[in-house]
């Protein structure tokens, strides 16, 4: 075994050791942040990758290696049953939930490791090998676009800060938790509000540390005629999902130009005694209740200032 195939075992095995352990610890994946959660979504393809680059090889038909028609179907097989069965097993594990999406970078990796293994020259595929290795390279490379997209907007998230949405940027979406109500217009962020109970927007992915400054800004619009009652909530990492534990306020949003001052002193002074950690704020949001009839807001900015509020 060359020196090269030598490291490319010991590495693989350091992987699939790894996997078996963190496919099935209680995480709440999307707590780590965009990037490392889409870095760690890549971890499905990674691990099968390399289970299926070990085990292909020791695959025999009549004593030789088998044939590399075989050994790809066998490598489709391997990430739907095993990888279905990994999120069947996810299921009832906290913080982790099955997903198709998981299922398919099992079978993308099961199917890379395929077309990257040494195959008997002679084989069919054989002379098609480099071919097929260029097309697996850009058939893989859009699965990483989320993270570079991810790792994009945290760049720009920390430049622009203390401001936390621009909405003159696009990518601002992407730090919203749910964007099926949500749409840029170049300018501003339009907010459907439906007559449900709770409709809103939720803030999950900005900088967390605003301590030393002193209010929370939102600059929106309201293009109807009427005035809508809007409550918000900031919480931190500590939140215990009680109503008291969080900072929530009402605000009457009238026809035309709004500006929601919150003023973080009030906002870190909790009504169950607790001081909410300002080094660690975890999601802001903002909701309607029951309306009569829909509604749509314009959402401008979001941003952190430092001088007092006024009296």
């Amino acid at each position: 075994m060359s020196p090269g195939k030598r490291w490319g075992y010991i590495l693989s095995s350091i992987v699939l050791i790894s996997g078996l352990f963190l496919l099935f610890i209680p995480l709440d994946v999307q707590g780590l942040g965009r990037s490392l959660a889409a870095l760690w979504n890549l971890g499905h393809l990674l691990f099968f990758f390399c289970l299926t680059w070990m085990l292909l090889p020791r695959i025999k038909w009549k004593g030789i290696q088998a044939p590399a028609g075989v050994g790809i179907g066998l490598a489709m097989v391997c990430g739907l049953v095993l990888g279905g069965l990994i999120e069947f097993l996810q299921h009832g594990i906290d913080g982790r939930s099955a997903g198709v999406g998981d299922i398919y970078l099992d079978i993308t990796g099961a199917m890379l490791a395929s077309v990257w293994t040494e195959w008997r020259p002679g084989m069919t595929l054989f002379p098609y090998a480099a071919t097929l290795r260029v097309v697996s390279i850009m058939v893989a490379a859009p699965l990483f676009f989320p993270l570079l997209a991810a790792l994009a907007d945290e760049w720009r998230a920390r430049r622009d800060f203390p401001v936390l949405v621009d909405s003159t940027s696009c990518m601002a979406l992407s730090r919203f938790s749910d964007q099926k109500n949500l749409q840029w217009l170049g300018d501003s962020i339009r907010i459907d509000f439906t007559t449900t109970r709770y409709s809103g927007f939720g803030l999950r992915f900005f900088p967390r540390g605003w301590t030393g400054y002193a209010r929370l800004e939102m600059s929106l619009s309201n293009p109807s005629d009427r005035t809508i009652t809007l409550t918000c909530r900031i919480h931190d990492r500590s939140h215990n999902q009680a109503y008291e534990d969080r900072f929530n306020a009402m605000y009457a949003i009238v026809p035309g130009e709004n500006t929601i001052v919150m003023n973080l002193a009030e906002v870190s002074a909790l009504p169950t005694g607790r001081l909410m950690d300002m080094t660690n704020i975890a999601g802001i949001g903002c909701f309607t209740t029951s309306l009569e009839r829909p509604v749509a807001l314009l959402l401008h900015r979001i941003g952190l200032a430092a001088n007092p509020v006024r009296p």
